[in-house]
């Protein structure tokens, strides 16, 4: 999937970032583990993906899928409940969250 997304980093969706990522969210959240014999090919894949978003986080424009890609690399570094939130906080709510932050 690296290569795809390198010749052509506008073509992402929120959904080729964030389907693995929620995978990620919900594995580390209820505490399972990836099977031996699936491991190496598991956190190369999702290795592979987090490099994925750093390229479309470059170029690419669309806020959802940045979000998405975001979410991705938080979650392949073992920030679980951080991806979550990018993946779920909707743009005018966080403008609120920050507007309140700031008012503190």
């Amino acid at each position: 999937m690296d290569a795809i997304l390198a010749k052509a980093p506008e073509r992402a969706t929120p959904s080729f970032f964030g389907l693995p990522a929620c995978i990620e969210i919900a594995r580390t959240n209820k505490g399972h583990e990836v099977p031996k014999q699936f491991a190496q090919p598991y956190w190369a894949a999702l290795e592979g993906l987090a490099r994925s978003a750093l390229v479309y986080l470059r170029d690419g424009k669309e806020q959802d899928t940045r979000a998405s890609a975001l979410s991705l690399i938080a979650a392949s570094v073992g920030e679980a409940r951080i991806a979550e939130v990018l993946l779920e906080v909707q743009e005018d709510a966080l403008n609120d969250l920050l507007e309140w932050l700031r008012s503190r």
